[in-house]
């Protein structure tokens, strides 16, 4: 459940925050590293293959024609039958899917690192008074280089920031629940968080090998090694897709929590701009049908201490129960949102509730209840919101719907499609103009005839082919 004004359904009402920002750019820059194993492991495979395949039907062919009688024909076999053959070896070698899937593996982890080192730089921006908590010593001559104490600021934090985020994780989070008396580790991931942290580092500097130091690590947080198996000092350790995928949401959890316990600890006041940005970020979840992060973010808001307001609490269940339901944790949802009185809440979380419950007669009587537009349910709301999912093929939705608008539901649906049909064209005339405008494999000789042409005809033409930018903003 997004809490969306209904003048503006399609782009969010939330105030932009620093904070917030820096937490929107580290969730979705994860998620492009997930997406690139995703799309680039099997095109890197299928490469292999191809040339592979190649590389022995080339020296199938070459084979035929050495055995030819024609001694010419012969001769020139020969050498492509030894290329074809030095192909294949140096193909039998690669590791292509496996190195990308290693940098991208340590690329999750500068991710991490360099959204660690952001975040930090706002909170010290935006609360000034924490300088107080960073010990560190300056030389006079190095002061006085500074024009003023904001660029002096500026160079204590960066240097803070530099030096924190040099220490392992473990130091990291230990001198931050120093600094602001807060724990940061006490979550059932942070083992496994610091497994693939150790992981990070073999494979950066000991091609994936076991050392005594990944041991005793792992060790010290009680990393549980699957089924038991303790990797041996000296062994490889390898990086399975599931293993790489399931680091992928546990760096997002540990990044997204860390955040949000520490600008709620430390900005106390800005608590329901954290809970919109938080809620917004498990419905976007939700939408993109991750559903173990929305059940994992969402059971963190959930269980805050301190929330804004009883409508985000309800915002958050909702949510929370969505993610839940739609895992095949139907009980565990029905005892969530059946714990709220709902009596004087508006009819969104009664339709709500009767949704989560499965009362699809119900729910179709609140919908004809709310009408054409209630607070923050309007006919786009149907179309778009998880929690209408399964509701949105049941007979008693079809009716209200047509009760309430005067046309199927499925006459909108047609419509989102030919909306989504026209941004994509948009985006193809784009892309053929870029492509007329000049042929990339001839660009130095595009260019050098392009500017002799512009010559003879500059008196002739005034025209120059315009480049649209225009493009449609979205989320993956």
């Amino acid at each position: 459940m997004a809490d969306e004004s209904p003048k503006k359904a399609t782009e969010s009402k939330r105030p932009t925050h620093p904070i917030g920002v820096v937490i929107d750019n580290f969730d979705h820059a994860v998620r492009d590293i997930e997406a690139s194993l995703i799309v680039l492991m099997p095109k890197a495979c299928e490469f292999v293959l191809k040339n592979s395949k190649d590389a022995i039907a080339e020296m199938e062919d070459a084979i035929k024609q050495v055995e030819a009688k024609n001694d010419q024909t012969r001769h020139a076999s020969f050498a492509r039958l030894d290329a074809a053959f030095s192909r294949l070896e140096r193909i039998e070698k690669t590791k292509i899917p496996f190195r990308l899937q290693e940098c991208l593996f340590v690329g999750l982890f500068s991710v991490y690192d360099a959204y660690f080192g952001n975040l930090l730089q706002q909170i010290f921006k935006k609360k000034p008074t924490l300088y107080e908590c960073i010990r560190s010593e300056i030389k006079t001559s190095e002061i006085l280089k500074f024009s003023s104490i904001n660029q002096l600021k500026e160079k204590i934090i960066d240097d803070f920031v530099d030096d924190i985020r040099r220490k392992s994780y473990i130091d990291q989070f230990s001198q931050l629940e120093s600094i602001f008396s807060i724990p940061l580790r006490k979550f059932l991931n942070w083992p496994v968080f610091i497994e693939a942290a150790q992981r990070r580092n073999l494979l950066t500097h000991c091609d994936g090998v076991v050392s005594e130091q990944y041991l005793k690590v792992c060790s010290e947080v009680g990393y549980k090694f699957l089924d038991g198996n303790v990797p041996k000092v000296g062994s490889k350790l390898e990086l399975e897709p599931e293993y790489f995928v399931a680091i992928c949401l546990v760096v997002q959890e540990v990044g997204i929590k860390l955040a949000h316990t520490l600008w709620r600890k430390i900005f106390d006041d800005e608590l329901e701009v954290a809970d919109e940005y938080l809620s917004d970020m498990i419905y976007g979840n939700l939408k993109n049908n991750r559903l173990k992060v929305a059940v994992c973010l969402g059971e963190f808001a959930y269980t805050q201490k301190k929330i804004s307001s009883e409508h985000w609490k309800l915002v958050i269940a909702v949510n929370y129960c969505i993610g839940l339901l739609q895992s095949g944790e139907a009980k565990q949802s029905a005892n969530i949102i059946n714990s709220f009185d709902l009596t004087s809440a508006l009819p969104e979380f009664k339709l709500a509730r009767a949704v989560l419950l499965r009362d699809f007669k119900k729910a179709a009587t609140i919908m004809r209840k709310i009408g054409k537009q209630g607070e923050f349910v309007h006919e786009l709301s149907y179309l778009i919101w998880p929690l209408f999912h399964e509701f949105r093929g049941r007979p008693e939705f079809q009716s209200a719907y047509k009760d309430i608008y005067g046309y199927e539901f499925l006459t909108e649906v047609k419509k989102a499609v030919s909306e989504k049909k026209s941004a994509l064209k948009l985006i193809n005339q784009t892309r053929d103009k870029i492509s007329n405008v000049v042929e990339p494999e001839n660009v130095a000789t595009s260019v050098k005839s392009s500017s002799a042409s512009r010559k003879k005809t500059k008196k002739h033409s005034s025209v120059a082919p315009i480049i649209s930018n225009h493009s449609p903003s979205g989320s993956t």
